[in-house]
């Protein structure tokens, strides 16, 4: 009965997708040119409209090459021209800087002393959920997706790996808070399709834009490009990290630093460190693994896509130095910008002597506090402040611990022991000479629990939502299964995540289909955008999650251990867009319904969202788009699935797990 539905829904799709938005050719060029082009949106008044606009519109050519289609499409990929001609670059045009040219330095804050003071009357006590500056700038850069052979993160090399212009991590997009920035992201893989999505920002009337293949978007197939449209409504730290499978973890990840306001007064700004985690072998071959024989270990911790492992005893690598271009001297404060991009870690980070002052969480400045040792989870990123107390001719450990972390119920917070020797960086002061550090580490008991769950968390611009009603508090339980097949699979209500990259939620709303396909796991949220919901997560797995929701920062009205009680917390409470569940535990997420769009919320394990963790929110879905022209962004949305469709029906894709 439901796949009878099912493929009724999918003929209809398919024939209102033949009446909007694109102009689709078959046939090579010259075929295309020895016939007359037909009117492509009928007499119906939608399609009259689209043919006004789309008049202008060129041609895109989808048919195979003049020469056939190869018979080893994996190896040979057909070279299917793109919406808009792309010129492949050289290798030095992949290490080149991509960054667009602009008057206003966007890239510095204010000169001032007093960080907690921007510009224009703003602050750190502006409330940015409302009040989000127009500057007027519009930052551009390009990011080319490439193979690459030659790399060697861990002192071992990985020809497995995929990058960002050449390089690993992907290079630093930067804006100022409410600047509009734009992302070309051009795919060279020889094979596989991908798309981006810009981790934390909120995308308020942008969900096309999120970079979800499945859920936002068709993946964006080899020798095609896609333009990201992002609004920086927030400010402070995150990364950028492609949603196709599990590519990320094999080097697609990058930070981003929006400058803005700081609740506590910085002298240095040391930029962002990107914590992550290396693999002798390929995503792809792993999560292959993960489904019969459950996590897999990684060999080394990499601070900034460096890291060192040991090979039978022996040391590979080198210990990447966070004060390579600015050396630590005494007296002077840096702020230090740490993510979290791996595939299956906890870190719980340190710097020897030193104590640190937390400023923000993910998008969410706080009140300055102070701290030796903090947890840091997968998508998370924590802004914090180092005064330089130690002394000028020594250096120091900054350590990222994961092995020994358990909880109270004796279970691993990460799902490898990597040793603590070799999961540490180093900070030099300025008369240090290059011997490594000899300090040792702060004491601290060790825990998986989120850093927010603590009274000393308070969000510098306060928040306190309404209560939502009864009907508008939802519940949804996450266990973990062996299917018939004998893989792991993890289950929203009785449901594991499977997206179809080729027909993405968001075609559904476009194409006003209101059921979606159980695998979907789409939960549609019901009100007014002023009203809220409350979610409430339960875990059974007894593995802690770490859970990023897509199109919000959350307010955390309940997290701790066991059965939700149903008390919730609504005064101001911590606000973040991942936070840590605590195995067995429960998260109660409180947000207002005032972002139309399909919003992915899922585990930032790469393995376990792989294996079905994950489902949808549908918000006011008949408003999305709305601030945009509503016809042309569907336009492009179809343009980008029909290039994705061509290159499947000539090349061997095979979807292996959830898709995202």
């Amino acid at each position: 009965m439901m796949m009878r539905l099912w493929n009724k829904k999918l003929k209809l799709a398919t024939l209102l997708s033949c009446t909007v938005g694109f102009i689709v050719v078959e046939g090579n060029e010259s075929e295309v040119q020895k016939r007359q082009l037909l009117s492509i949106g009928g007499s119906s008044s939608i399609g009259q409209a689209l043919n006004n606009i789309l008049k202008d519109v060129p041609v895109i050519y989808l048919g195979p090459p003049s020469n056939g289609i190869p018979t080893k499409t994996v190896n040979q990929p057909v070279q299917i021209k793109p919406p808009v001609s792309v010129r492949i670059p050289s290798v030095a045009d992949l290490f080149r800087s991509t960054r667009g040219k602009f008057g206003v330095a966007y890239s510095k804050a204010p000169d001032t002393p007093n960080r907690r003071i921007w510009r224009d009357g703003l602050d750190i006590k502006t409330d940015y959920t409302n009040n989000v500056p127009e500057t007027g700038r519009v930052v551009k850069y390009t990011l080319h997706v490439s193979e690459s052979t030659n790399l060697a993160p861990a002192g071992v090399n990985a020809p497995f790996m995929k990058v960002f212009n050449g390089q690993f991590p992907g290079p630093l997009i930067e804006a100022n808070w409410g600047d509009e920035i734009e992302v070309l992201v051009i795919n060279h893989l020889a094979v596989q399709g991908t798309s981006i999505h810009w981790h934390g920002f909120v995308q308020t009337d942008r969900n096309r834009f999120d970079g979800v293949n499945g859920v936002s978007q068709c993946p964006i197939p080899p020798n095609s490009q896609m333009l990201y449209k992002i609004r920086a409504e927030r400010y402070g730290t995150t990364w950028y990290h492609s949603h196709t499978s599990v590519q990320y973890g094999d080097g697609l990840y990058g930070p981003i630093v929006i400058h803005g306001p700081t609740s506590a007064d910085w002298d240095v700004d040391l930029g962002p460190l990107i914590l992550g985690d290396a693999y002798d072998e390929s995503q792809d071959e792993l999560v292959k693994k993960f489904f019969k024989q459950g996590p897999q270990a990684a060999s080394a911790t990499l601070f900034n896509g460096r890291g060192v492992r040991s090979d039978s005893g022996n040391l590979r690598g080198s210990f990447y130095e966070i004060t390579q271009k600015v050396k630590f001297k005494r007296g002077y404060r840096y702020l230090l910008r740490l993510i979290n991009a791996s595939v299956d870690q906890k870190f719980q980070v340190s710097l020897d002597n030193h104590t640190m002052t937390v400023v923000a969480f993910d998008f969410v400045p706080v009140e300055p506090y102070e701290v030796e040792t903090a947890l840091l989870s997968i998508g998370q990123r924590m802004d914090v402040v180092i005064t330089a107390t130690g002394v000028d001719d020594m250096s120091y450990w900054f350590r990222a611990d994961t092995s020994d972390m358990a909880t109270d119920r004796g279970t691993t917070c990460g799902d490898l022991n990597l040793s603590k020797e070799q999961s540490k960086a180093i900070v030099r002061y300025v008369q240090a000479d290059s011997s490594d550090p000899t300090t040792q580490p702060h004491t601290y008991t060790p825990h998986c629990s989120d850093e927010i769950n603590s009274d000393k968390v308070v969000p510098m611009v306060p928040l306190t939502l309404p209560a939502p009603a009864q009907d508008q508090i939802y519940k949804i339980a996450f266990k973990l299964v062996v299917n018939a097949s004998g893989d792991i699979n993890f289950l929203a209500d009785n449901s594991s995540l499977f997206l179809d990259w080729s027909h993405p939620s968001l075609g559904f709303v476009y194409d006003r289909i209101t059921e979606f396909p159980r695998p979907f796991n789409v939960y549609e949220l019901k009100g007014e955008p002023t009203d809220t919901v409350l979610i409430v997560l339960q875990d059974t797995t007894g593995i802690p999650h770490p859970i990023h929701l897509h199109g919000h920062d959350m307010s955390i009205a309940a997290l701790g251990t066991g059965t939700w009680d149903g008390n919730f917390d609504l005064d101001n409470p911590p606000r973040r867009d991942t936070v840590q569940m605590d195995a067995g535990g429960h998260l109660a997420m409180h947000f207002r319904l005032d972002n139309p769009g399909l919003w992915l919320f899922h585990c930032h394990i790469a393995f376990h969202v792989s294996s079905g963790f994950g489902a949808q929110f549908a918000e006011q879905a008949k408003d999305i788009d709305a601030g945009f022209d509503e016809l042309e962004e569907q336009g492009a949305f179809r343009k980008l699935c029909a290039v994705w469709d061509k290159w499947k029906q000539y090349n061997s894709i095979v979807q292996i797990d959830s898709g995202v």
